[in-house]
């Protein structure tokens, strides 16, 4: 015999507990955040960071990576030798560009790459997001000197 109780507790035979399974049809979309501090002019230094909040008790493995593409070429920070620094805190990944000292060559746009498999099911997702980061001179003066 089975009862719907008021409080919607099942009870059968006297057991106020059931097992039941519950299936995800849908995870919502990896979300990806782009932040940045410090200034864009040359000589000076400046941050992007990309964070990334999983799912947690769900995602497996997580990757976060920076690319940067501009008039020349595309390719990975690393081989680029252009610094990240990776910051995990609870369910937040941040993975931050460092440029200590911006120079032109920096200019271009910055794409923030995240993929991740879930463990349970071993499906996989990802996302990307793009900053674009144009390098500005520092004002400069001339003096003239009349003689």
């Amino acid at each position: 015999e089975m009862t719907i109780s008021s409080t919607d507790n099942l009870i059968l035979n006297g057991v106020n507990s059931i097992t039941e399974e519950i299936t995800v049809e849908e995870l919502p979309p990896l979300e990806l955040n782009i932040s940045t501090s410090g200034d864009t002019e040359v000589g000076q230094s400046f941050n992007i960071t990309c964070s990334v909040r999983v799912f947690e008790g769900l995602v497996e493995q997580l990757n976060v990576m920076w690319m940067k593409m501009d008039d020349v070429s595309m390719g990975d920070l690393d081989e680029l030798n252009i610094p990240t620094m990776t910051v995990i805190d609870g369910p937040v990944t941040n993975v931050t560009v460092v440029l200590d000292q911006v120079l032109f060559e920096h200019r271009g746009v910055y794409i923030c790459m995240a993929e991740f498999n879930i463990s349970l099911t071993n499906d996989a997702d990802s996302n990307s997001q793009e900053y674009i980061l144009i390098v500005d001179f520092p004002p400069f003066k001339i003096d003239i000197t009349q003689n």
